[in-house]
């Protein structure tokens, strides 16, 4: 009830922005390899990314998956369950990414400190939790005063990861 819509098509755009936020999250989370990039950097815009995925995957799926399981009566569906399923839907893309980030991390050549690194990928999966757990009748103003205080906060971490 979560997977085949994304796969059959009733989801278009959600199945859109999952695909297209988890490329983007991978992307994003090979800026360690590359050379002239700077770690920092790379881990911000990651950070970025995967909120933006987190914010569209959250507000696609609330407009698509949400109508078709209240058109659905004749299921016994139990409503908390299949709310958790859409978020676990919605983190795929950074979780995605932070796996990624942290394997090639690991991989690179350059110096970085690896306990920073976890606490920014941990840090990373809970801002992304946090937004996609977002109630669709939150005042605007507050959402995005929110939002920019969780991906300050992720920036902050991602800038701590290689030593200075």
């Amino acid at each position: 009830l979560v997977l085949l819509p994304l796969a059959r098509g009733r989801a278009t755009r959600s199945s859109a922005a999952l695909a297209l936020g988890t490329f983007a999250t991978s992307a994003c989370a090979s800026g360690p390899l590359w050379p002239p990039v700077s770690t920092g950097w790379s881990l911000a815009s990651l950070a970025l990314v995967a909120l933006i995925a987190t914010s569209w995957l959250r507000a696609c799926t609330a407009r698509e998956l949400q109508p078709l399981w209240r058109g659905n009566p004749q299921l016994p569906l139990v409503r908390g369950t299949c709310d958790r399923l859409r978020v676990a839907v919605v983190l795929v893309p950074v979780l995605v990414g932070a796996c990624l980030c942290i394997a090639g991390a690991t991989v690179s050549p350059r110096l970085l400190r690896p306990k920073v690194l976890v606490a920014f990928g941990l840090v990373l999966v809970g801002v992304c939790t946090v937004e996609a757990t977002t109630r669709e009748a939150m005042d605007p103003t507050h959402h995005a005063s929110r939002w920019i205080l969780l991906l300050s906060i992720a920036v902050a971490f991602a800038s701590e990861v290689a030593p200075s």
